[in-house]
């Protein structure tokens, strides 16, 4: 009911002004709620009616949402495309890793020219054909040209039972490590386009509010002229309306400069280059029901810790390195291999005497070698991988202890925002009548125009307060659905989803 009352009647008063509270048109419909009466005040200018329509369009909810905001962030981001960058070179290296243990095979073709080949006779203890040169005898025919076609098979048998798993595992705990660490990137980069559109409608309801306190201090300005025309007021009390005056409009040239500079923020990160004007899609004044059922801190560290891709992603890389540890352990191990070949060769060597023909043979067996001193090398590197885990562990708790602080935060926030949005209300309606009150007595000669100004000063305090309450309250949500984890489970869901869709 609070709320439904603000949008009715106090969206209005937050740049209406004065000239909010004049009495309906005729004809027109009766207003829902008692305003106090008017008469005397002057109609609505035409720069109060611009910025009217101005507020309601920043409220009307047909433009861009923080959502579409976050969704165009995601897809442009250059950061989760190295990600998903690095997510593609962990799966290559679960390949690399599996074709590692593969059978080795191998090919070879050799074309070799030999000299002859000759032997004394004394040295064969069997006669020899009848061949004779320079006094050696001929050992075999003459056959200079020698070809070979050869074809091996390798499998290590020892590295299937003592590395292989290891090895497999952490290629893919890896792959989850980077899967969660760009989930991780995502809702962070979601988060900061949330936050970034909603600090760009705070900039613009600040212009609004400073452009209506800049036509408050002109019409105090144009009361404080005349009064002065007719003898009722000192010539300083025109100057200060002038400086006052003077000074809205730098605050107005300052707010114009901030809405330029947050809109140019928004587009880089959701890399528009268009040079489209954004409309507002969200009434940033509506309730907001989350912020009366905000979990207790105990359940929301709980969940925080159970949801946060930041910790799946180290627990899941410290799993990997452990692996890795096991699988350069067992190289100081002994070795067992198979191996198994096949030639075709001109002359085969398996053949006496040589023949001038192509010939085939096979040869099949087991090896069992062992390197001692690969011993020292295999624990070292093992324990430098144990040495990695153990810091990504800490730093894992080191993160765990920061979430505390930052769940604690965001729900403070959460809070602080929900009863500044009351306050706020009470405080704008305050300042709203002891405007429209100081207004009325320094008309009549019963106040002021130092006091006047103090009411305009506060009426226009009263409405940046309200309007940054209100936004404040959606940064704190967003804040504390990142401190949860509850954009990364989206961003999962999303993921899921999608992965799906391409499957199918």
């Amino acid at each position: 009911m609070r709320n439904r009352i603000l949008l009715s009647s106090v969206g209005l008063c937050l740049l209406a002004g004065v000239a909010a509270a004049q009495p309906a048109a005729p004809g027109a419909a009766p207003p829902t709620t008692a305003a106090p009466p008017t008469a005397d005040l002057p109609p609505k200018s035409a720069v109060t009616r611009e910025l009217e329509l101005r507020f309601q369009a920043l409220r009307a909810g047909k433009g861009l949402t923080a959502d579409e905001a976050a969704r165009r962030a995601v897809e442009s981001s250059s950061q989760i495309e190295a990600k998903r960058h690095a997510i593609t070179g962990t799966e290559a290296s679960i390949d690399q890793v599996k074709y590692a243990f593969w059978p080795k095979l191998t090919g070879s073709a050799n074309y070799t020219r030999l000299s002859h080949t000759y032997i004394r006779a004394s040295e064969f203890p069997v006669p020899l054909p009848p061949q004779q040169i320079d006094g050696f005898r001929l050992f075999a025919p003459d056959i200079p040209n020698t070809y070979t076609l050869q074809a091996r098979v390798n499998v290590p048998l020892s590295d299937y039972v003592l590395r292989l798993s290891d090895a497999v595992r952490g290629a893919n705990l890896s792959r989850e490590s980077a899967k969660a660490d760009e989930t991780a990137v995502r809702a962070s980069v979601a988060r900061d386009a949330r936050a970034a559109y909603y600090q760009w409608i705070r900039i613009q309801a600040r212009e609004l509010i400073a452009l209506q306190g800049l036509e408050q201090a002109k019409a105090s300005l144009s009361d404080a002229t005349n009064a002065f025309q007719a003898g009722l007021t000192s010539k300083a009390d025109m100057l200060a309306a002038e400086a006052r005056v003077k000074s809205g409009e730098l605050i107005g040239e300052q707010a114009r400069n901030g809405v330029a500079i947050a809109t140019l923020q928004l587009n880089v990160m959701m890399h528009d280059t268009s040079g489209r004007q954004h409309e507002v899609g969200e009434d940033f004044l509506a309730e907001v029901p989350e912020l009366s059922r905000l979990p207790t801190v105990a359940a929301a560290y709980r969940e925080a810790v159970a949801t946060r891709a930041e910790l799946k992603s180290l627990g899941a890389l410290s799993e990997a390195l452990r692996s890795q540890a096991s699988t350069e352990r067992a190289r100081g191990y002994p070795r067992l291999d198979a191996s198994a070949g096949a030639t075709y060769a001109q002359p085969n060597r398996t053949r006496f005497p040589p023949q001038e023909n192509f010939h085939g043979n096979w040869d099949a067996g087991v090896t069992l070698s062992w390197t001692p001193t690969d011993i020292g090398g295999a624990l070292a590197a093992s324990d430098v991988s144990k040495a990695k885990a153990l810091e990504l562990e800490a730093q894992a708790k080191s993160l765990k202890d920061g979430l505390r602080m930052e769940v604690e935060q965001a729900l403070r926030a959460a809070e602080e925002a929900r009863f500044a949005i009351g306050v706020t209300e009470h405080g704008l309606k305050a300042a709203d009548e002891s405007y429209r009150v100081r207004r009325e007595l320094y008309r009549a000669g019963r106040s002021t125009l130092s006091e006047l100004m103090d009411a305009e000063s506060g009426l226009t305090n009263a409405r940046l307060q309200m309007a940054d309450a209100h936004i404040q309250a959606r940064i704190a949500l967003v804040q504390l659905h990142h401190a949860l984890g509850r954009d990364q489970k989206e961003q999962r869901a999303s993921n899921d989803a999608t992965t799906r869709g391409a499957r199918q």
